[in-house]
């Protein structure tokens, strides 16, 4: 995996989200992972897609570099998020890629 030409914590919600940038282009693509994991698990998907566009990797709640806080987990605040990260960045308009998450893989 290539090094991103940007990397940064937006704050969402109480918590310092993780980001990191890869590529350019006009309709930027976010790309979060499933349940347990980390921006490392695509691996060489994210130099793929980011021969064509801006690629925004996020590291959710609780994962990674995103320390956890005092709140349960759920798909809407997952989702809450990062809209919230997409405005941090001034990203009006984005593409989502989500990972498979450890309940539709078990």
């Amino acid at each position: 995996m290539n090094q991103p030409t940007a990397t940064g914590y937006a704050p969402v919600n109480g918590m310092e989200m993780y980001w990191e940038s890869y590529g350019a282009g006009d309709t930027p693509l976010i790309v979060v992972h499933g349940g347990y994991g980390l921006i490392s698990m695509f691996g060489d998907v994210i130099d793929e897609l980011a021969e064509e566009r801006r690629v925004v990797a996020v590291e959710l709640q609780g994962h990674g570099h995103t320390r956890d806080i005092d709140r349960p987990f759920s798909y809407e605040a997952f989702g809450d998020d990062l809209a919230l990260v997409a405005k941090y960045l001034g990203l009006e308009r984005v593409d989502l890629l989500a990972g498979p998450s450890a309940a539709v893989v078990a």
